[in-house]
């Protein structure tokens, strides 16, 4: 609501249950994070990570924000502690693909998603991704099956609509 400072104190914090203590310091670096409060949202996710080591949406969250920061290398880090603590979630597979496709490329990200379709075959997140990196690497045919698909599940989705624009 941006006002940080009526959000939960780690003091009101060590009150509560170390998973929900965790959740809240997550999501104060976000916030802090949104209001460009780095020292604080820097500090916010660490706090998170520290109360409840195992919460996989602590480290993606710190992924998120170190890819934010231009740092790919703490961002795959971050992200791989979060797909390690959870690795049936399909939001944190594609993350990690996200971050694949920008330090290693194109070509061994398809696998991250790929992972994330066999969990859910109707991912939409997973399946734009997955067709965004086809184009890019020039199989447009596989590229456009794979939109229609999402439209069929999303159809009003302006993604599927931007990629077939583009094509």
């Amino acid at each position: 609501q941006g006002d940080p400072d009526r959000a939960l104190t780690e003091a009101d914090a060590a009150r509560i249950p170390a998973a929900f203590a965790s959740d809240a310091a997550r999501i104060r670096g976000r916030a802090d994070a949104v209001l460009d409060e780095d020292d604080a949202a820097k500090a916010e996710f660490a706090t998170a990570i520290r109360l409840a080591p195992r919460n996989a949406l602590a480290w993606a969250d710190l992924a998120r924000y170190r890819l934010h920061e231009g740092d790919r290398s703490g961002a795959a880090t971050a992200a791989a502690q979060a797909s390690r603590r959870d690795p049936h979630r399909t939001d944190l597979l594609v993350l990690e693909g996200i971050i694949v496709r920008l330090r290693v490329g194109l070509a061994p990200s398809l696998a991250w998603f790929d992972r994330a379709l066999a969990i859910d075959p109707n991912d939409v997140p997973a399946l734009l991704e997955k067709a965004a990196t086809l184009a890019d690497l020039g199989h447009e045919r596989e590229m456009l099956a794979i939109t229609r698909k999402t439209l069929n599940l999303s159809p009003d989705n302006p993604l599927a609509f931007y990629l077939q624009a583009v094509l």
